[in-house]
């Protein structure tokens, strides 16, 4: 190390000069004193005679100069090194880089990480060292160490020479140290330790603490406040390692719920407007233009602001997300109308549409719970929206005891009724609820270096993994299909509780209930208005296909117009379906002027078909004889001197043009000129 590598016994031995002065006579003599050559006595001011009775530094001949005594000059320059860097003061990521900066050589960091040439890496960082250090497991591996054996193999693995017999006691003694310093409050006073130490134990000490110091699990540095030297254990770590087992969260009260199937809702709302229009795209990234999508998501469910972050995927809009789950289930697809793209619907798509709430549902999460993965598939590519998993995980070999599915099952099964805050729920699956710390040493070694998980901790790597999985689940999986409903503590802490879509989806259940509406909460007004006594996000989304949204539950939600009743036919609701939709909903009888209304719109609402016809026309009855007589059931006479084509592809027109030409009719444009039979151009495609 570039200033610790001193002779620590004579550095501890001499710490009690620094002692006996009080915090400004340190400063003065911290920050004044020369390493080498002379300082002028006049600036240590009143601290003068303090400074000179310490013995750390001594007048020249004339007495007008201070010059640091040679026996003490290690002490200094490890007590400036350790005021350079007041690590307990300030524990950041910054600050232990900046620690490793300084103490560190290449070689020394190479040693002290593990060189990873094999891996393509030719250096370790000091990035890494603060990875390294800042995990609970490196200096977990030292205290898990059960014997001399163990503790022996750890320091050789860090850089320690194996034949140095007195290497078994210093690592013992740093073992202790350590399970002393977490078991306390992170850090001690050298100077105390030292002078609380026996005589006898006092060399044992200082080489333990200078291993500790090479091997980064234990640090020297100042305190800013008194100017004390310490050794103590990088705290995030040692809070860590102090935490116990984490105990399943107990149920608590939220102050609001919200639970919908979102997702579900969202599809619905785009399909029945695809299904009334297509919807244009824009041609440079096929999304939905805005003034479309703004139209919308006014049908859109009402997601309050606290549940968003749990129900919207963080790099998508709301509307790009269900654009793309109706295309990749094939109920849309993009096809060139006028030359732009449109969003279509399918045929599969418009079945889908005409189920009930509770079988669409259904038909999502059908195909999820019948999946046969025991884990998450390997690689990064595109999500298998109908796996049972919500994300990937980067195997090379699958381990044989691994069944993540089970364990996320049991996971949240074990639970039982109530809500349970998120952020516990999470750190109790991702350190008591974990199956990867599950697995064996040698095979929890083998999946981390497989995983790229980098130069963290096993344990600390696993942890997150594992958590990032659960949270995944919990949002793609349980949140946005009704799996779960949200709720919210009046601290803002976010909470759920598993509702029986959710324990369907994992195999607790043979079934669940859906989209019917508590009729007592929602009354239909004789002024068209429809009013929610409290939330009720299913039926917001089943009355938004035929009514406006103009405010939130609860309270004034929605009004019927004409317009938004010509929408749900043009949706392919009938006039029977709206009012069915509003009587389930309504705790009173839906008003008789409203049933005639609605029923009035419904019948003034005519259907007619536009299509696009291609007309020969001839000038004369002779010439249109001809062609009628050219081509037989392949053309329609629609006035004496125009015919209507039946062939719409450019291939079979082209036909037609040699045909008439080798019956004595020549196709002209309006201009006068001939045409020549085409070969047509492919029609656009979209990915």
């Amino acid at each position: 190390m570039r200033l610790f590598d001193v002779d620590w016994l004579d550095v501890m031995r001499n710490l009690s000069r620094w002692s006996a002065l009080s915090v400004s006579e340190r400063a003065s003599l911290l920050h004044v004193l020369k390493l080498s050559g002379y300082t002028s006595a006049t600036l240590f001011g009143t601290h003068l005679q303090a400074v000179v009775d310490s013995g750390i530094a001594t007048y020249d001949t004339e007495r007008h100069r201070l010059l640091l005594a040679e026996p003490h000059r290690e002490l200094l320059k490890v007590l400036r090194a350790m005021g350079r860097h007041p690590l307990f003061d300030d524990p950041t990521d910054v600050a232990l880089r900046r620690y490793m900066e300084e103490h560190f050589t290449q070689d020394e960091a190479n040693v002290v990480g593990g060189k990873r040439a094999q891996y393509a890496f030719p250096n370790v960082s000091r990035q890494d060292l603060v990875t390294l250090a800042s995990s609970a497991g490196w200096p977990g591996d030292l205290l898990d160490a059960a014997s001399d054996e163990e503790l022996v193999a750890w320091a050789v693995k860090r850089g320690e020479q194996a034949d140095d017999p007195r290497l078994p006691d210093t690592v013992r003694r740093l073992r202790w140290i350590v399970e002393a310093l977490v078991a306390a409050d992170n850090t001690a006073s050298i100077a105390d330790w030292y002078g609380a130490t026996e005589e006898s134990e006092r060399e044992a000490f200082a080489r333990a603490v200078h291993l500790g110091l090479r091997t980064i699990v234990l640090f020297a540095a100042m305190s800013a406040h008194d100017l004390e030297p310490l050794i103590g254990v990088w705290p995030a770590a040692a809070q860590e390692m102090r935490r116990g087992p984490a105990h399943a969260p107990v149920a608590v009260t939220p102050t609001a719920q919200f639970g919908a199937a979102v997702l579900m809702e969202d599809m619905t709302a785009l399909l029945a407007s695809i299904v009334a229009a297509p919807v244009r795209l824009r041609t440079n990234d096929l999304k939905v233009f805005a003034r479309a999508a703004a139209e919308i998501e006014s049908r859109l469910i009402f997601v309050p602001p606290w549940s968003e972050p749990w129900l919207m995927d963080a790099y998508d809009t709301r509307m790009d997300r269900v654009t793309w789950y109706i295309r990749w289930h094939k109920y849309a697809t993009i096809q060139s109308v006028h030359g732009n793209p449109h969003l279509v619907s399918t045929a599969e798509g418009e079945a889908w549409l005409a189920l009930s709430a509770h079988d669409r549902l259904h038909s999502l999460l059908d195909p999820m719970r019948a999946s046969k993965s025991r884990n998450p598939s390997y690689g990064y590519g595109t999500r298998d929206v109908t796996d049972f998993f919500a994300f990937t995980l980067p195997f090379m070999h699958e381990p044989e005891q691994l069944n993540l599915r089970h364990a996320l099952e049991s996971l949240f099964l074990d639970l039982g009724d109530g809500f349970f805050p998120v952020d516990k729920f999470l750190d109790f699956a991702s350190r008591s609820a974990n199956p990867f710390l599950q697995l064996p040493q040698e095979e929890m070694q083998r999946v981390h270096r497989q995983m790229y998980l980098g130069t963290t901790d096993t344990r600390d790597a696993f942890r997150a993994l594992w958590h990032n999985a659960v949270l995944e689940f919990l949002q793609a999986r349980l949140a946005v299909y009704g799996g779960v409903t949200l709720g919210v503590q009046d601290d803002g802490t976010v909470c759920f509780s598993l509702t029986d879509i959710g324990r369907y989806l994992l195999g607790a259940s043979d079934g669940f209930r859906y989209g019917s509406a508590n009729a007592s909460d929602i009354v239909v007004q004789p002024n068209f208005d429809i009013v929610f006594l409290s939330a009720s996000p299913s039926v917001e989304a089943l009355l938004s296909r035929a009514a406006e949204r103009i405010g939130e539950a609860p309270g004034l939600t929605f009004r019927l117009t004409r317009a938004s009743v010509v929408r749900a036919a043009e949706s392919g609701l009938t006039g029977d379906e709206v009012l069915a939709m509003l009587t389930m909903a309504s705790s009173k009888p839906v008003p008789q002027n409203v049933e005639r209304e609605v029923r009035g719109w419904m019948a003034a609402i005519r259907r007619a078909q536009l299509r696009t016809i291609h007309v020969v026309e001839t000038g004369d009855e002779q010439t249109a004889a001809r062609v009628l007589s050219l081509l037989g059931d392949k053309a329609k006479q629609l006035t004496s001197t125009m015919v209507e084509l039946s062939a719409s592809t450019p291939s079979a027109r082209a036909a037609m043009i040699r045909k008439w030409k080798a019956g004595g009719v020549l196709l002209e444009d309006l201009t006068g000129r001939s045409q020549a039979p085409s070969r047509g151009r492919r029609a656009t495609q979209y990915e």
